[in-house]
């Protein structure tokens, strides 16, 4: 696996708007039970942001194409519902290209987890007063791999148990750090 020869021990995987890979990631997951751990997640893409839905299970909602405020802000509240976790995907790539994204602030007064501090080799030196030393959003990391890439940052958390609930209470408490 090739998280695991780049030094990770933990994952999201996340498809954009489906939740297909899902029986094939509890396969997957069950395979490296103790070694490895893999968290359900999806990509909701749309025109006017992206977010990452993680420790999901299940989507019933729509997913439109041109969200309106309150189709994000129930899109947010039923990942929560699910006590699971949202991030926001890079913003300095969405904005040149979604004349409509949210603000940060909106997205924090949405209940927007986190935000992806680096994505692939973007590191997004705007929203880092936005987050957790000012109360605000976690950080993250992500690779947005779609091929195989070079790793530029890990999420890091300290969990007291090597178990999924354990790295979803670390980022449900947003007690990540990003390297």
């Amino acid at each position: 696996m090739w998280h695991i020869a780049h030094g990770f021990n933990a994952m999201v995987l996340s498809d954009h708007n489906n939740l297909r890979n899902t029986q094939d990631l509890q396969e997957i997951a069950s395979e490296y039970e103790g070694e490895f751990i893999l968290i359900q997640g999806m990509e909701w893409t749309s025109n006017r942001l992206h977010m990452n839905f993680l420790g999901i299970s299940e989507w019933n909602l729509r997913i439109p194409w041109n969200p309106t405020d309150t189709e994000i802000q129930e899109a947010i509240n039923e990942v929560h519902a699910q006590n699971g976790v949202v991030s926001i995907n890079h913003i300095p790539w969405s904005e040149e290209r979604m004349p409509n994204h949210p603000t940060r602030q909106q997205l924090l007064d949405w209940g927007v987890d986190y935000i992806e501090i680096v994505n692939e080799w973007v590191y997004d030196y705007e929203s880092e007063p936005w987050c957790n030393d000012t109360g605000g959003f976690g950080k993250i990391s992500g690779t947005d791999m779609h091929t195989p890439m070079n790793v530029w940052a890990w999420t890091l958390m300290n969990t007291t148990e090597f178990t999924t609930e354990a790295v979803m209470d670390e980022l449900r408490g947003l007690n990540t750090t990003v390297l």
